[in-house]
């Protein structure tokens, strides 16, 4: 008898004539447990239940534990490849790309070093940004104080250092960086074929330092630190801090008037212009000028420098009136650049008569008593209202040149400017130089800008200078020098 052959309001909405038409997983049957095998043969009572509501429910339950899991499993596999991502795949995609810009062009590493410090200079500020309590509610100061009150319990308990925050792929990919720093900092722009050549072939890795030159016009500049034996003798070991001073002071102000800095032999320091287009090639002569000009009034000028003037020892050797003074010399010509040396030293440089004759015009200031003489060459590229600046004072013969040349020098009177005040700073750090970097950067592109670079930046220390030498000076020196000239 099936108690489910016609439908009952509320209970039975499938009508079901005998169990057998269910599915076997739709039955629950039920039949006395004490009845023998021989009585249960020859009659047997069974009750057959209706589980299609209950196996409804499982499958329905089934579906949603399937669902669940695979929402688990796809976000642990997408938590698993964020973190792969941002811990390993984009730090070596970041490393990749870095590596291959240091390969074409070495001089990008530092500026790769400038930009992550920018990048760490923003971070750090945002994290000490402070609210002022005026402008936020009485509830939003609860909140950030139970916050604050959180996250030192946290501290305390879990203490973690900076160090052990770094991972290992910013640790690398930051070596890159200063790596390819080092490199651009002691090869300089000579050496960029040099880097870029042995990095580009990847075949083998062995180092091949013997590349050819390459001939490159470019304007040529020696600077001197003059009585430099001297104050060797006397400074002894303090002796590279003197030069480094110097040396602060000559390279950054090369660098920002376009030019590069090439190589220190102690006293002397070879500075190069190169001269990439005929287009370039005035306002890179006036930038030079300008440039030694610059350096000069800056040595006079540095309260750091003028600390050796009371030096007892100097004065001792070099009379009560020493200054920190330096010479220099310009010509303009050809040169080899390259890497000069063997498979265990190489240095990158110039090589050309023309360095021979920047150095020969320089050693003409200490005949000429001036601090700043140019070849005719240099002043031949200049523009007319700085050629007109410069006086010529003779014409000679020099080593390495096949023709007699004419030296003009720019006259300057260092004795008229004072020592600059020093400025109070809180901290010279790296930051404090990578932002004194930023804003070179930003005055060497208004130079690069300026129509007449020279006239920009004749200031009132230029004009004090250049005070004492009046029109009737150089009409009287002309008139000398063309009865000198004429014989």
């Amino acid at each position: 008898v099936s108690l489910l052959a016609s439908p009952v309001a509320g209970m039975v909405d499938m009508p079901v004539r005998c169990p057998k038409d269910l599915r076997p997983q739709e039955i629950l049957r039920v039949r006395p447990g004490l009845q023998s095998e021989s009585e249960s043969e020859l009659w047997h009572m069974a009750f057959f239940f209706d589980m299609r509501q209950v196996t409804v429910a499982d499958a329905i339950f089934g579906v949603l534990t399937t669902l669940f899991v695979c929402t688990v499993l796809c976000g642990a596999s997408l938590t698993l490849s964020s973190d792969a991502n941002a811990l390993v795949l984009r730090p070596v995609e970041r490393m990749v790309r870095k590596v291959d810009a240091i390969r074409e062009n070495p001089l990008l590493a530092i500026q790769m070093v400038e930009s992550q410090m920018k990048a760490e200079d923003i971070a750090q500020t945002r994290r000490s940004r402070t609210v002022s309590l005026d402008s936020i509610s009485v509830r939003q100061v609860r909140l950030a104080y139970v916050l604050q009150l959180i996250s030192s319990f946290k501290q305390r308990l879990w203490p973690v250092r900076e160090e052990e925050e770094m991972m290992e792929t910013v640790v690398l990919e930051r070596t890159i960086m200063k790596l390819g720093t080092l490199l651009a900092l002691g090869f300089g722009v000579a050496g960029v074929r040099v880097v870029s050549n042995n990095m580009r072939s990847l075949g083998s890795a062995s180092v091949d330092a013997m590349v050819s030159g390459v001939r490159v016009d470019c304007i040529i500049g020696v600077a001197r630190i003059r009585n430099f034996s001297t104050a060797t003798e006397v400074l002894q070991t303090k002796v590279m801090t003197f030069v480094n001073q110097i040396a602060e002071i000559v390279h950054g102000l090369v660098q920002e008037y376009h030019g590069a800095a090439n190589r220190n032999n102690g006293a002397t320091f070879l500075l190069i212009w190169r001269l990439e287009d005929e287009g370039s090639r005035a306002r890179l002569a006036d930038m030079s000028i300008t440039a030694f000009m610059r350096m000069l009034a800056e040595v006079h000028q540095s309260h750091v420098l003028a600390r050796y003037r009371a030096h007892p020892g100097l004065q001792q050797r070099l009379g009560s009136s020493f200054r920190v003074d330096l010479s220099f010399g310009l010509h303009l010509g050809w040169a080899v650049e390259g890497a000069v040396g063997s498979e265990f030293k190489i240095d990158a440089s110039y090589l050309s008569p023309n360095v021979s004759i920047a150095e020969s015009v320089e050693k003409a200031t200490r005949v000429y008593s001036v601090s700043i003489i140019a070849s005719e060459t240099v002043i031949g590229a200049c523009t007319a209202g700085v050629a007109e600046k410069c006086r010529l004072i003779d014409k000679v013969v020099i080593r390495g040149s096949r023709e007699p040349l004419e030296l003009h020098c720019l006259d300057l009177d260092v004795s008229r400017l004072a020592v600059r005040k020093p400025v109070q700073l809180e901290c010279w750090n790296v930051r404090q130089r990578f932002k004194a970097r930023q804003l070179m950067e930003v005055q060497k592109q208004r130079k690069l800008l300026a129509m007449d670079v020279f006239k920009q930046e004749c200031s009132k220390d230029v004009m004090m200078m250049r005070h004492c030498f009046t029109a009737d000076f150089f009409q009287l020196f002309n008139m000398g020098y063309q009865n000198y000239s004429e014989g």
